[in-house]
């Protein structure tokens, strides 16, 4: 799909003039804090990032593409304080598109007027359909060309001869499973036209990854199985469990381009 890149050295993306992130977790120092440890907020530091990024791509709109917050059924103190003043920021430079993800309970409250908030089915914008990726995508999945989802924190890992370890944030990218899609999409069997999934990395550097390099990520394509990931316990994403795209399968980028393979041939140790 033309139009479409990976910025440089940061977890977002441009889909024509449109920046693209998701992950950004605001209030996730207060569960550290509740469990002991004590971290300053982070929100600030993202919104310079993300308005940073806007100067750079002459982007005109902004999508947040799921778990804007962190908390997933209530709205904590630090959320209530932190989300509105975050969107009303962003909105005086860009377009801002909110795509609810499964943290995002009663984000109608946080949302302030201008900023645009979709179902958490998702959106479509030029040739690219925008999800979380917890929910199936709507019908009009079938009529973009490009999938862009959130949700399975990917991440690569690496661990030396010593067993010293390291985990790297990184981009997917994979072909779309066209019979998946027939199954679920009946009434568009003849329309279906999407070829391509991107699965976009956190863009808050705290909440950490899932490896897609090792066994843990088989968990994503078992059915009726759960993900255990950044401490409790959630669904794992009906696109991957019924194979719209297979992990395994994606060719795998760190956030500096570097093409490492694909996933499922990726070895964790040296």
């Amino acid at each position: 799909m033309e139009g479409v890149r990976f910025v440089t050295n940061e977890a977002a993306m441009l889909v024509d003039d449109a920046l693209v992130i998701g992950e950004l977790h605001i209030g996730y120092e207060t569960e550290l804090y509740r469990n002991g440890v004590f971290l300053r907020s982070n929100t600030g530091a993202m919104l310079k990032r993300i308005q940073k990024l806007i100067r750079e791509t002459k982007a005109r709109k902004l999508f947040i593409i799921g778990d804007l917050k962190h908390n997933v059924t209530n709205i904590t103190w630090q959320e209530r304080r932190e989300v509105p003043k975050f969107l009303e920021e962003l909105s005086k430079s860009v377009e801002v598109h909110v795509v609810p993800g499964n943290h995002d309970g009663l984000i109608k409250e946080l949302v302030p007027k201008g900023v645009r908030l979709h179902n958490q089915s998702g959106y479509k914008y030029k040739d690219a359909y925008l999800t979380h990726g917890h929910a199936w995508p709507s019908a009009s999945v079938c009529s973009a060309s490009m999938l862009i989802m959130a949700h399975l924190h990917p991440a690569v890992e690496f661990r030396d001869k010593l067993g010293f370890r390291s985990v790297e944030y990184c981009w997917l990218r994979g072909d779309a499973n066209a019979d998946a899609l027939h199954k679920k999409y009946r009434k568009q069997r003849d329309k279906i036209k999407t070829k391509s999934v991107i699965v976009v990395p956190p863009f808050n550097n705290l909440t950490g990854g899932m490896p897609v390099n090792r066994p843990l990520a088989e968990n994503l394509e078992s059915r009726g199985s759960k993900l255990r990931n950044r401490g409790s316990e959630k669904e794992i994403s009906p696109i991957t469990r019924n194979h719209v795209v297979r992990v395994r399968e994606c060719d795998v980028f760190l956030l500096d381009g570097t093409h490492l393979g694909k996933a499922g041939e990726i070895k964790a140790k040296a």
